[in-house]
């Protein structure tokens, strides 16, 4: 090992996997410690290296390597990660040995992804992020609809249409992401009650052909795990979609129960922190129902009543952060379209 690491022009760090060291399992562990301590001397003190050596953990061990490593290195840092059956992966780094250094504490939460690779979360907690102007908005195309929510959806916000069964939530929402996808975004609609060939079908119902940038999907949430949900919700829409709609969320929440609302939770955080818009519905009476009302940041409000002799359908806006939402309650009717009156 000394010998291919002179050969390397006196590297300032350099990276060692110990299974290329040692690769079978050490028959004589004694002989193994005095060669690896000798070799990581000779390498850091003459050679003026810093050596980093990785080592496999098997799924319930809690050996490190072949039992030696840690007797003979300067420090200890284990990593694992924890992939729970709702809601983020959680990933812990666990300070075992550090020689010659005081230690705060000894485990640190750290994620891995864009833009900073490895970020280690100094203070156990990780900020929440969003990337939102106020003053970029999203018309949603809807007669009526923009005006009431005094412009349009701010980009990078999460909204929630609910109501009654009927209230009119599919419709809106599946109005509102053709209309922001024919004026040039990228759109994700994911159904969990609704077959794909049916919304392809509404939308024709609704003077839609087909819209170029706008995927449907059509989820069985029976079929999936809150693990696998969570990977489709954040994982996948993130490589192209600016605009996230989520339709029958309720369907999830008849298979999960409350769970379903730390993936959402954790989806919604996700999306704000990458700038892409979330549009959800979900079935219920009032906004007092809706426990994902304190997550997002607009919660329209539909509401089915009785008048003169026939069902009226009303739309308002009972929560809209950073917009002057109108705060009148207006008519929703469907000629055609879906208007706001």
């Amino acid at each position: 090992m000394i010998s291919v690491v002179d050969s390397v022009t006196f590297p300032h760090l350099l990276l060692i996997s110990f299974n290329w060291v040692f690769p079978t399992t050490c028959k004589h562990p004694a002989m193994a410690r005095a060669i690896l301590h000798n070799a990581l001397k000779t390498i850091s003190r003459e050679l003026k290296s810093v050596v980093l050596m990785t080592e496999e953990m098997p799924i319930g061990e809690t050996r490190i390597g072949q039992g030696i490593e840690e007797f003979v290195v300067d420090g200890v840092i284990v990593l694992r990660l924890e992939v729970p059956e709702a809601g983020a992966p959680v990933r812990t780094m666990s300070v075992l040995k550090l020689r010659g250094k005081p230690l705060d504490r000894a485990v640190y939460n750290f994620e891995i992804g864009p833009p900073s690779g490895v970020r280690v979360l100094m203070h156990g907690i990780e900020e929440l992020e969003s990337n939102i102007d106020f003053n970029n908005k999203i018309a949603t195309g809807i007669d009526g609809f923009d005006e009431l929510l005094g412009g349009g959806i701010i980009r990078g916000t999460a909204t929630t249409f609910v109501g009654p069964s009927g209230g009119g939530k599919t419709v809106l929402m599946l109005s509102a992401a053709a209309n922001v996808a024919i004026n040039g975004e990228n759109v994700t609609y994911i159904s969990f009650e609704e077959p794909r060939q049916q919304i392809e079908e509404t939308l024709k119902f609704l003077g839609y052909g087909e819209v170029e940038g706008l995927e449907i999907l059509s989820l069985n949430p029976r079929m999936i795990s809150l693990r696998a949900l969570y990977d489709i919700l954040s994982k996948t829409v993130l490589d192209h979609a600016q605009c996230f709609f989520i339709d029958g969320l309720n369907a999830i929440r008849r298979e999960f129960g409350e769970a379903f609302h730390r993936v959402v939770r954790d989806v919604v955080f996700q999306m704000k922190k990458n700038g892409i818009t979330v549009v959800i519905s979900l079935i219920g009476g009032t906004i007092k129902e809706t426990l994902l009302s304190t997550i997002v940041d607009n919660v329209v409000e539909l509401r089915v009543v009785e008048k003169d002799g026939e069902l009226r359908r009303e739309i308002a806006v009972r929560k809209a952060r950073m917009s002057r939402a109108s705060n009148e309650v207006k008519r929703l009717v469907f000629d055609g379209k879906p208007a706001v009156r």
